[in-house]
């Protein structure tokens, strides 16, 4: 492979590496903000959901707003995000949720007892607490 990684690729990665801090970091970082960055791409995806699986223990707050996510992307981010046991928000505003991505989202979001409480996902500037 090439050297260079792509930059899109090295910024997600970089954004989720910096969340763990390390042990003298009392103030550990446990938000996510990728909002206006492009993960229009598959590749960019399967980065980010490679992140939320193996980076994110921490992770609180995870924002995407119009990043470009279709329906699909936004499912496949959802389903990492719901075994991430801190999350409290997901924001995905001003990305493509139709009504079937809703229903989806609603169906992974009821799953887990602590996200019907906790969780506020941002679906186009409505907020629902799950």
């Amino acid at each position: 492979g090439s050297s260079r990684e792509d930059p899109t690729v090295a910024l997600v990665r970089s954004r989720f590496e910096a969340l763990g801090g390390d042990a003298a970091n009392a103030a550990r970082l446990d938000t996510v903000d990728l909002s206006e960055v492009s993960l229009t791409e598959a590749k960019y995806l399967a980065v980010l959901c490679d992140c939320l699986c193996t980076l994110s223990a921490s992770l609180k707050e995870l924002k995407l707003r119009n990043c470009g996510l279709t329906a699909t992307g936004i499912v496949r981010v959802c389903k990492a995000v719901v075994q991430l046991p801190h999350m409290t928000l997901l924001d995905l505003e001003q990305n493509d949720i139709n009504p079937e991505c809703e229903a989806v989202l609603a169906g992974i979001f009821t799953q887990e007892e602590y996200l019907k409480t906790t969780l506020l996902t941002t679906l186009k500037g409505v907020e629902l607490k799950r």
